[in-house]
C-alpha cells in the first residue's frame, strides 16, 4: 500500500510538468523523421515512466527492460525497407504506449507490443492494425500469449488443432464420474513448455473470449487414436491417482467430447497485422 501511495503521489507531482510533452513527441512524431520516434521513446520512459518509479526497488530492472524494449524496437523498424517506413497511427502507438508502461517487465508480452507498434510503421501491414489490437494484448496474461504463439506455429502447419473434453469414470460404472470443476475443461493437442494441460486450458478459454480462436465441437477429426492421445499423459495420471486416493476406488480417463480449435478471421487479421515480425520468437 505504501509503495502505491508513492507511486500516486509522485506521478501527479510530475504529470503536469513532463508527462504532455513527453506523450506529445513521443505519439504525434510528425515534425520528425519516424527515425526520431526512438529518441522519443527514450524520453517516454526516463521522464513519464521512470519518475514515477524513482522510489522503487524496480526501477533499475524496469529501466534495464527498457533499454532492450528500445534496441529491439531499432532493430526491428531497420529490417523496414527504407521505402516501406511510415510515421506511427495516434490511436495505435498513444495506447500502446501506454499499455506497455504496465507490461514491458514481461518479454512475451512487450514483445507483441513492439511488434505492433512496428508493424504500424511499415506500409505494408499498417492498414491492418487497429486499436482493437491493443485491448487484445492488454488481456492476454504471459501465460496466454505463449499459448497463443504455440497455436499460431501449429496452425501453420495444418489449419486446426484436435481438442476434446474428458472424463474421470469409475472404472466399473461409466455413470460416476469426477466433477467437471476438478478438470481441466479442454484438452487440446499442443505443449507449451513449463505449462500443464489445466493452464494452457485456461488460457484457452481466455483466447476464445477475447475472439483468438474458435472452439467448435460439431466437426472433428475421424481419427479416435488422435483424441486418445490428449488423455495420454503424465498429468491426467495425477488426476486419476488423486482421484483414486480421495474415493478409495478405482478411475479412469475416457474422452468426451471431441472437437477442432482453429484461428479465426480476427486473430488471422491479428497475426497478418504484425507478421513480420510476429510469433516467430527465439
Amino acid at each position: 500500500m505504501e509503495n502505491e501511495n508513492i507511486v500516486k503521489e509522485t506521478a501527479l507531482s510530475v504529470a503536469k510538468e513532463t508527462a504532455k510533452d513527453v506523450y506529445a513527441d513521443t505519439v504525434q512524431p510528425t515534425a520528425k523523421n519516424v527515425g526520431g520516434f526512438f529518441g522519443t521513446l527514450s524520453g517516454f520512459f526516463n521522464h513519464v515512466v521512470m519518475y514515477p518509479l524513482k522510489k522503487l526497488n524496480i526501477r533499475i530492472r524496469y529501466e534495464q527492460k527498457a533499454i532492450a524494449f528500445e534496441k529491439e524496437m531499432e532493430h526491428k523498424y531497420n529490417s523496414i525497407p527504407e521505402k516501406e517506413r511510415v510515421e506511427p497511427q495516434l490511436h495505435i502507438v498513444g495506447p500502446t504506449m501506454e499499455s506497455l508502461k504496465y507490461n514491458i517487465m514481461d518479454d512475451d508480452l512487450a514483445e507483441l507490443f513492439s511488434n505492433l507498434l512496428v508493424s504500424d510503421m511499415d506500409m505494408r501491414t499498417q492498414n491492418l492494425c487497429t486499436p482493437a489490437f491493443v485491448k487484445v494484448i492488454e488481456q492476454l496474461s504471459p501465460a496466454d500469449a505463449r499459448v497463443f504463439k504455440t497455436i499460431f506455429n501449429e496452425c501453420a502447419k495444418a489449419e486446426t488443432i484436435p481438442i476434446c473434453k474428458m472424463d474421470l469414470c469409475k472404472i466399473d460404472d461409466e455413470k460416476r464420474k469426477i466433477r467437471k470443476e476438478h478438470l481441466p475443461l479442454y484438452l487440446a493437442g499442443i505443449e507449451v513448455d513449463k505449462l500443464n494441460p489445466n493452464d494452457v486450458s485456461k488460457s484457452l478459454q481466455n483466447l476464445e473470449r477475447l475472439g483468438l480462436l474458435t472452439i467448435d465441437f460439431l466437426k472433428w477429426r475421424s481419427d479416435d487414436e488422435v483424441y486418445n492421445k490428449l488423455i495420454d499423459n503424465s498429468y491426467i495420471e495425477s488426476l486419476k491417482a488423486w482421484a483414486n486416493q480421495i474415493t478409495g476406488e478405482s478411475y479412469i480417463a475416457k474422452v468426451g467430447s471431441k472437437g477442432l480449435l482453429e484461428l479465426n478471421d480476427f486473430a488471422r487479421d491479428f497475426c497478418k497485422g504484425m507478421s513480420k515480425v510476429m510469433l516467430c520468437v527465439k
